[in-house]
């Protein structure tokens, strides 16, 4: 009996044997499967975050390449662009930022685990020539009748002065050539290398007259009292536009004309509006254009009355400015200036310009705005140091 009773309890025993080792096996087996199972899930969220990484740097490379080379600007910004990597995907985000920075928010998914990183950018404003000249001449520059310019001068050629034309500052010019006025010689600072060109991208001005020209075709009228609001917005018109009566362009914002654009009467154009045309621009009357403005002309810009014109004149061909309003901020012109009008900052003029008339000129770098798209315009974004941070929402 004894005999039957101790093989039971050897089998008893062995059995509760058995069950320990399975159950330290089985539960090897599970906390390896788990292990195994975070391991994975964790790859997954380190894939996610350098994906979101990548998205970053994506968005950089779209800032700082131009559109004509497949990237989108500076200027762009993006609520949701997506984009598929390294088997995953990243969705960012561009706007603006504090203090005039950038900010690019990035998330990145695989594998359904997602990590989310944020990068502020510095917008990299700087300006693309130095504006240290009442007029700037790429080559000659003629000066006749009652015109008079008040800061320094610089001409990579002769300066040749006829009437009772005046310069009051110092003049410079490169060796070889000659300043005179009513033709005698006039002191002058002779340099062997003439200082940069400012000189003007079209690219982004060309990318908004090539969306207007898409548009139907047909001419456009604004007249009569009261405002037209931009709110911020575009408005394309692939043909001419007339502006007139006592309407004000309100909103800030862009208005792209293919064709002319005509503006007369006592309006007014708001802050911060871009006026961009492919042919001729006039602004006649009382018309006032507030600060940070553009006005862009492939062809002449032709400013008269007594309204005062506040921000950046770009014209590829000359600008003719007349009557008892100023000008204050930047001139760029391709081929000079005619007229009688006060102009208050600086005149860029690529080609041989002639100033003609009545024409006063006043030196004033700081009302030459800091962001002109194509003259001053911002170099590359670059990382702020200290502004990088990770989102802790999310599925990691």
């Amino acid at each position: 009996m004894r005999s039957g009773s101790s093989k039971k309890g050897s089998l008893m025993l062995t059995f509760i044997i058995m069950l320990a080792i399975s159950s330290i096996f089985f539960s090897f087996i599970y906390v390896v499967t788990g292990r195994s199972r975070n391991l994975a899930t964790q790859k997954q969220s380190v894939r996610a975050f350098y994906i979101a990484e990548a998205g970053i740097n994506k968005a950089i490379w779209y800032l700082t390449t131009p559109a004509a080379s497949g990237g989108r600007g500076d200027t762009w910004r993006t609520s949701a662009t997506s984009e598929s990597f390294a088997g995953g995907a990243y969705t960012f985000s561009i706007s603006d930022g504090p203090s005039g920075s950038i900010l690019v928010i990035s998330t990145g998914e695989s594998s359904g685990r997602t990590r989310t990183i944020e990068q502020l950018l510095s917008s990299g404003a700087s300006s693309t020539a130095s504006f240290e000249y009442a007029v700037y001449s790429n080559s000659d520059l003629s000066m006749n009748g009652a015109c008079s310019i008040t800061g320094p001068v610089f001409a990579n050629g002769n300066i040749a002065l006829t009437g009772a034309t005046r310069i009051n500052g110092a003049a410079t010019i490169t060796e070889g050539h000659t300043y005179k006025k009513n033709g005698t010689a006039q002191s002058v600072n002779l340099v062997s290398t003439p200082p940069p060109m400012p000189s003007i991208e079209t690219t982004y001005y060309d990318d908004l007259l090539a969306t207007a020209a898409s548009q139907t075709a047909g001419n456009m009228s604004i007249t009569g009292a009261g405002t037209y609001n931009l709110a911020g917005g575009t408005l394309y018109v692939n043909g001419n536009l007339t502006v007139s009566g006592a309407r004000s362009i309100t909103g800030g914002g862009k208005i792209v004309v293919t064709g002319t654009y005509t503006q007369s009467g006592a309006g007014s154009i708001a802050s911060n509006t871009q006026i961009i045309c492919g042919n001729n621009l006039t602004i006649s009357g009382s018309n006032v254009v507030n600060s940070g403005g553009v006005l862009f002309a492939r062809n002449n810009i032709t400013l008269s009355g007594a309204g005062d014109i506040t921000g950046s004149v770009i014209a590829l061909n000359s600008v003719s400015a007349s009557g008892a309003g100023r000008t204050v901020g930047l001139i760029y012109s391709q081929k000079g200036m005619s007229g009688a009008r006060t102009i208050v900052g600086s005149i860029v003029c690529r080609e041989a310009p002639t100033f003609s008339g009545a024409i006063n000129i006043t030196y004033d770098p700081s009302k030459i705005s800091s962001s002109i798209p194509g003259v001053v315009s911002a170099g590359k974004p670059e990382k702020l140091k200290g502004s990088w941070k990770e989102h802790k929402k999310g599925n990691e």
